[in-house]
């Protein structure tokens, strides 16, 4: 069995070497793709095929967004293919100012990560009832001062304790009150290691994952929000970097020690295997050698293993054409994502030189993905793309295989072995979907974007307003008279004439009349409702829910139309806001789950603290979330005013609960009111609360009859004669059920319950 597993790594390793000895390259960059099996290089072909295909499908979708952004952007004119300044054609872009203002209004803030323990039955014998436990409590701490007794000699005791542990019934009782303790007890240790584990996911997340972005996260969303406006979908795709590696989305991102080296090791690559070219490669060993030296001194980040966010563009995403729904790519068998990379980063990035042997594809089109005739002018001197061409590499997810491939257009071979994803998720697919509009369709499976359902109304306050500059440019003032009455000179002197002139005409005889001569033209009056575009705003409102009164002045609008206008809109922006709170979910979701399955205690430790909790836990475990939930919302906490009106019902019902712990409650409150107010120096063990101490200190004190401090002067023996608080002051400051109790004085804490309910 083993020689056949020998045989068949032996023949794996031969396939995927598939170069020859004489020739292998001086360094581990791939140079020629060497001899390719037919069963690999057809592979290669149909994974290229598939998606070249399902481009295709979904071009008229990818072209509408494209030309929405474009409309979006001000090319709102037939025939517009640029902003061009030298265009005098009139443009309000409301457009843009509804995606900004909803863009503000649907994510005002980052979202705060909250971790909960999942609910769930932590107890097996325990119904989490507190008189239960009470109970139990009370048996075996009567059953231990009982023992107590019995064994101080007491006969009585000794007695009944002879007399129980002969009575069956009492010592089952015992034994079950005993257990339901050592349940409750157990069951409260989980529950507590549970709680610091959800805090340490908190604060992993609130001090690394959302402040290793760059550019900052909360940018990146605003700009996702905009894209899923202008487009109709934006995606975020959710990433892990490991220590010392270099992926296509970590190019996107800061300047790192990896990218440096990687740099470095490409132009030494590039010199070693082309010796010939030493001397005719003057800059790139100038190049290196200035990389090297900044390499010496270099303060660059060095990338640590962690969780990243990426945000491709809408068009770079290529689901499959069997897609039935964008959000969790249902009914997809794969989804590529599209790079557009030069030769020297796919070297970077994979360590295989792809020059001369894929499709070249112009820089101007790098989006349409169209191949050009001629290859770009660059680096080199046998034809290849050169620095300045562009390649098209497709990282492919197939959900059939559960592989990823990653190949590149026109290259016979994949640029690295097809393995699993490196981030192994519930879900499979890395990318979520964000869009606003979504419909039910049997072919339109892209939601249409709110610039698409602005282009009527944006067009026709275009056209209107265009119009009425035309007309306003044409009614301006304009004078007649008949032809040969005036010479050229008095034409020049009525058009250039000064202020207060007195102009003197040649044409112009003694006691005739100027009407005789010339006479003002009267034009058509201007008709405001021909340019009104009242309309054109109900149909904005209509459409995407803002009204004119959030996008300027309002048009002879009540009050009423305007309140009522305003409710219309909150609506349609409560429900994008809702929208934006179950995306934040899912992937803050996602991203805990991939947190505890890749990244390591040491890690977690030192971003969150020594006392950070992080168990290794099993795939299985962290797909059924046994543990945690993750959830986020854009405007702080989820449903946070929700919450705080709920904690503000409860709390003078919790309030009234004996044995209610008061550093619990306040943390209780802290969290809902998203204070970031630290408890833990705030406490002080013993200490009443600091009304009772203003409530103390406002009081006389009289002498009791022994001397001791007593409340109040003359009369304060009567509790009624002090008004409505009086009751507090009977056996010491607080009364019999005050906060002080009978020795104000000395003050201690309640004895330690063994169970903290």
């Amino acid at each position: 069995m083993s020689d056949t597993n020998d045989n068949n790594e032996n023949v794996q390793n031969q396939d995927v070497n598939h170069q020859s000895a004489a020739e292998q390259a001086v360094s581990d960059v791939r140079r020629e793709p060497g001899v390719i099996p037919d069963e690999r290089r057809e592979l290669v072909k149909q994974k290229t095929r598939d998606v070249k295909a399902a481009r295709k499908f979904w071009d008229e979708d990818f072209k509408r967004m494209k030309r929405d952004q474009d409309f979006l952007l001000g090319i709102q004119w037939a025939g517009q293919t640029k902003i061009d300044d030298e265009d005098e054609r009139y443009v309000i872009n409301i457009c843009q100012r509804h995606v900004q203002q909803r863009t503000a209004a649907v994510y005002a803030k980052n979202p705060t990560v909250v971790a909960r323990r999942k609910e769930m039955l932590d107890f097996v014998l325990w119904d989490e009832n507190p008189l239960t436990a009470q109970m139990a409590m009370q048996a075996v701490s009567q059953a231990g001062q009982l023992m107590a007794a019995a064994a101080g000699g007491d006969p009585a005791a000794q007695a009944q304790a002879a007399q129980s542990a002969t009575n069956p019934q009492v010592m089952q009782e015992f034994k079950a009150a005993q257990a339901l303790l050592a349940d409750i007890q157990q069951g409260m240790a989980l529950r507590a290691g549970k709680t610091r584990m959800a805090r340490t996911m908190e604060l992993y997340f609130k001090n690394k994952v959302l402040v290793q972005q760059n550019p900052p996260f909360k940018a990146s969303m605003k700009q996702l929000v905009r894209r899923g406006m202008a487009a109709g979908i934006g995606y975020v795709k959710l990433g892990l970097v490991r220590d010392m590696e270099l992926s296509p989305d970590v190019l996107k991102g800061m300047a790192t020690l990896q990218e440096q080296m990687a740099e470095i090791e490409m132009l030494m690559a590039d010199l070693a295997d082309n010796p010939a070219m030493m001397a005719d490669c003057t800059a790139e060993k100038e190049e290196l050698r200035l990389a090297l030296e900044a390499m010496q001194s270099s303060k660059k980040i060095v990338t640590q293993e962690g969780i990243i966010f990426d945000f491709p563009s809408p068009t770079s995403i290529i689901p499959d054409w069997k897609l039935v729904h964008l959000q969790g790519f249902v009914g997809c068998d794969f989804v590529a994502e599209e790079y557009m990379l030069t030769p020297d980063q796919i070297q970077k990035l994979w360590k295989v030189d792809v020059q001369g042997n894929c499709t070249v594809y112009d820089p101007e089109n790098k989006a349409t993905t169209e191949a050009t005739s001629e290859p770009a002018k660059g680096r080199g001197t046998d034809g290849r793309m050169g620095k300045k061409g562009l390649a098209c590499v497709w990282i492919i997810y197939d959900r059939t295989t559960g592989l990823v491939y990653t190949v590149c257009d026109g290259y016979p071979d994949f640029l690295e072995e097809p393995a699993e994803p490196p981030l192994k998720l519930e879900r499979f697919f890395p990318w979520f979907a964000l869009g606003f509009n979504y419909i039910e369709h049997h072919t339109q499976r892209f939601p249409l974007s709110d610039v698409h359902l602005l282009r009527h109304p944006q067009k026709e306050m275009n056209r209107a307003r265009e119009g009425l500059r035309e007309q306003r440019i044409a009614n301006r003032p304009l004078t007649l008279n008949a032809a040969g009455t005036l010479s050229d000179t008095d034409k020049e002197k009525l058009q250039t004439r000064p202020a207060n002139a007195v102009v003197q005409l040649d044409g112009l005889k003694p006691n005739q009349k100027a009407e005789d001569l010339i006479q003002p033209y009267k034009h058509p009056p201007i008709d405001p409702t021909l340019y009104d575009v009242t309309p054109a705003f109900e149909d904005v409102l209509r459409a995407v829910g803002s009204q004119e009164a959030n996008l300027g002045g309002t048009s002879n609008s009540t009050a009423t139309e305007s309140s009522i206008a305003e409710s219309s809109r909150m609506s349609s922006l409560q429900s994008n806001m809702d929208d934006m709170d179950d995306f934040l979910t899912e992937i803050m979701r996602a991203a805990g789950q991939a947190a505890l399955m890749e990244i390591g205690p040491e890690e977690v430790k030192r971003v969150v603290g020594p006392g950070a909790m992080w168990p290794q836990l099993s795939g299985q475990d962290v797909a059924d979330e046994i543990f945690l939930e993750i959830q986020a919302g854009s405007s702080g906490r989820p449903n946070k005013a929700v919450e705080v009106q709920n904690m503000t019902q409860m709390a003078p019902v919790l309030l009234q609960i004996p044995g209610l712990n008061p550093q619990w409650l306040a943390r209780q409150m802290l969290t809902r009111l998203d204070d970031r107010l630290d408890l833990t120096e705030a406490f002080l063990q013993g200490q009443p609360s600091i009304q009772t101490l203003n409530a103390l200190a406002a009081k006389p004190l009289g002498q009791g009859p022994a001397g001791a401090a007593k409340p109040g002067g003359p009369g304060a023996e009567d509790p009624n004669a002090q008004g409505g608080e009086g009751g507090q002051n009977t056996e010491g400051v607080g009364g019999a059920g005050g906060a002080l109790g009978p020795q104000a004085g000395n003050a201690q804490p309640p004895a330690a319950q063994p169970v903290q309910m």
